[in-house]
């Protein structure tokens, strides 16, 4: 009879009810940990070995990244990142992912060969411990993209807060017969009306050159045009390429109907044919905006 050690709080019935479907004899006992006992024949070995990695690489990695994730991000709730996880998971193998030189498919298969190589020379097995040596290369690297993906899934959360608070203000603001542009490029946002004025406001200025506030030149230019509310923004996408969440993005996600995009003007157009800086475009010589009658370059 082999006997394999498991690892407790997870699963065991599951596990043999799947040996039960190659092997006559599964039965399993537990104390301070859990013990699963199975009578395989020779020709079952391959097929026996193959479920053990299955639920190795399936519920064990599961669940070690499940706990490690509710270490590091205590303030999520244990369904919200058993699901993310889950998830995770299921992308991962079906785009054939590789971790540590592999994707998840090929550690199983991998593991599988392993675990019947060993069931030719011994009859007792801890797997936990056999997956810890076996799979430590994988589980490392899968930690990693799986933390990294749950950080973003949370930035991800707070992003979408935001905006419907954006929104929620936007709303409370009556809506202003006003067309104004909004240019987004690399090294700066600025906003001119329907005649191609640059916009200010001067207690959204202030507040900026109070230097005792830690809102940035989009904080700057969302409060503007919530605060102005106008009917229709011309959105002129100098920074396509411009990290996540691009303020652009977020114009539209908070104004929606009232965004239409630039159908091509001459400052879009020299930016795209020439490649120019934001600050070449304006042509100015300030930076703050501070200047009378210029307007505010945020």
């Amino acid at each position: 009879m082999y006997v394999f050690e498991w690892t407790p709080g997870m699963d065991v019935e599951s596990l043999c009810e799947k040996l039960a479907t190659c092997v006559g004899t599964v039965r399993w006992w537990s104390g301070e940990m859990v013990y699963i006992g199975c009578e395989c024949p020779p020709d079952r070995k391959r097929r026996v070995a193959s479920i053990l990695a299955g639920a190795l690489v399936r519920d064990w990695l599961y669940r070690q990244l499940v706990v490690h994730v509710q270490q590091r991000e205590p303030s999520l709730m244990s369904d919200e990142i058993e699901y993310g996880v889950l998830s995770q998971l299921h992308d991962l193998r079906a785009t054939k992912a590789r971790f540590a030189g592999d994707d998840l498919d090929a550690w199983e298969a991998k593991l599988a060969a392993d675990l019947s190589a060993w069931m030719e020379q011994e009859d007792r097995l801890s797997l936990p411990a056999f997956a810890r040596f076996r799979m430590r290369p994988l589980l490392t690297a899968l930690t990693a993209e799986v933390e990294r993906r749950m950080h973003q899934m949370r930035l991800e959360d707070e992003y979408e807060e935001s905006l419907r608070m954006l929104r929620y203000m936007l709303n409370e603001q009556p809506i202003v017969k006003r067309e104004l542009h909004v240019f987004c490029a690399p090294e700066r946002i600025w906003m001119t009306d329907a005649e191609g004025e640059l916009i200010r406001d001067e207690e959204v200025l202030a507040a900026a050159l109070a230097g005792e506030t830690d809102v940035d030149s989009e904080d700057l230019a969302m409060s503007i045009l919530i605060t102005r509310s106008p009917c229709r923004i011309i959105l002129h996408d100098l920074d396509p390429d411009a990290p996540w969440p691009r303020f652009s993005e977020t114009i539209r996600r908070v104004f929606r109907e009232r965004v239409m995009p630039c159908r091509g003007c001459t400052t879009c157009w020299s930016h795209q044919g020439h490649q120019i800086r934001g600050d070449e475009l304006l042509d100015l010589p300030w930076s703050d905006g501070a200047v009378d009658g210029q307007g505010l370059d945020i």
